[in-house]
């Protein structure tokens, strides 16, 4: 939804009020619990569905959603895996939080569920999704290792520097 602080209205610029992920523009696209917003430009919005499992990108000229990354399955591809997919044929569980990095070419997601930091290189053609941190496993917590040998229990935030360091709570 949108607030314009001109006519101070709030209004509808993606779904129809029911829980479903759909594509296609205002009236006919639909969103399932949509949770982390970032602006990529004037004219475009990246959002996570917490209760889609997916990644999706909204053209506000168009009103049109699409989705960009996940299916409706919340199985991680293999619990050790830390190689990276295409878009299209990765899953997420619950993701929530999502950042751009400095120049806008790679979308961090805080994957809840799965307890992982995941990538998605938007420049890739086809866009691929790639593990950045976490193991899968939530306990016991670990400190000083590589960012993929690392427990990460939840993460929900996720925020990037100037210098495309990465935080999340």
């Amino acid at each position: 939804r949108k607030i314009d602080p001109l006519t101070n209205m709030v209004s509808t610029i993606a779904g129809t009020g029911t829980a479903s992920s759909i594509d296609g523009a205002l009236g006919t696209s639909t969103v399932n619990a949509p949770f982390g917003i970032v602006l990529y430009d004037y004219n475009t919005i990246y959002f996570s569905e917490r209760d889609g499992n997916r990644i999706r990108k909204l053209v506000l000229s168009t009103t049109t959603v699409s989705t960009i990354a996940g299916t409706a399955s919340t199985a991680y591809t293999s619990f050790w895996d830390t190689s990276s997919t295409t878009a299209s044929t990765a899953t997420f569980n619950s993701p929530r939080g999502i950042a751009l990095n400095s120049y806008k070419s790679k979308l961090y997601v805080a994957d809840t569920l799965n307890n992982r930091i995941r990538m998605l290189d938007l420049s890739a053609s086809p866009i691929t999704v790639s593990l950045v941190a976490g193991t899968g496993a939530s306990t016991p917590y670990n400190t000083n290792v590589g960012p993929k040998s690392a427990n990460i229990a939840l993460p929900v935030g996720i925020a990037i520097d100037s210098n495309d360091n990465i935080y999340f709570s």
